[in-house]
């Protein structure tokens, strides 16, 4: 109707949440609390995080932060965990996911992800290395992101224009080749 209380309220909830992840997971990364409140209180105040909040569509803005932030601190928990599962991997996987579908701010997460696996895991990466799963476990993320890509080129009908050919200069129609297709005859060829 014509009272936007209520999405004004979901939003202002959204972006609490939001403030008490991001403090959440920097104090789990190790940062003593008066940083991270000090931190947060910054990263409350500037103008992209304000518009999010009061403007309500700029909801996507809260909803593809609200799934990094929680992405981020399931993978962290993945890391921590004296006994690592394949569930927390794919737990954080599909909340990357449905932020990039949000909006694509968090598209490299999935580095930073394997970054902070790779200093964070300690015993438990140790562990998850000698039963075989490591490699397998960091390449989940870059599996989504892979999946992500093909979604939105699926929804796009296209590669949106980009090919190849276009880049080298040759303007000949015949060379004139989508990217994926010429990437999957590349592979394809090796």
């Amino acid at each position: 109707g014509l009272n936007p209380f209520a999405m004004h309220a979901a939003s202002l909830i959204l972006f609490a949440v939001n403030c008490w992840l991001a403090f959440y997971l920097i104090i789990s990364l190790g940062i003593k609390r008066h940083i991270a409140l000090v931190s947060v209180s910054l990263w409350i105040i500037m103008s992209g995080n304000i518009d999010a909040a009061v403007w309500i569509c700029e909801c996507n803005d809260l909803l593809a932060m609200f799934f990094l932030l929680l992405a981020s601190l399931i993978w962290l928990y993945f890391c921590l965990a004296k006994k690592p599962s394949i569930f927390y991997v794919l737990l954080a996987c599909i909340c990357w996911l449905l932020s990039i579908l949000n909006k694509e701010v968090g598209m490299l997460w999935p580095i930073g992800a394997v970054i902070v696996a790779f200093l964070k895991s300690g015993d438990s990466g140790n562990r998850l290395k000698k039963s075989g799963y490591y490699y397998f476990v960091m390449s989940l993320p870059f599996v989504f992101m892979a999946i992500y890509i093909l979604m939105k080129i699926a929804a796009q009908g296209s590669t949106a224009g980009l090919n190849l050919y276009e880049y080298a200069g040759k303007e000949d129609a015949a060379y004139n080749y989508p990217l994926i297709l010429k990437l999957v005859k590349m592979t394809l060829h090796y």
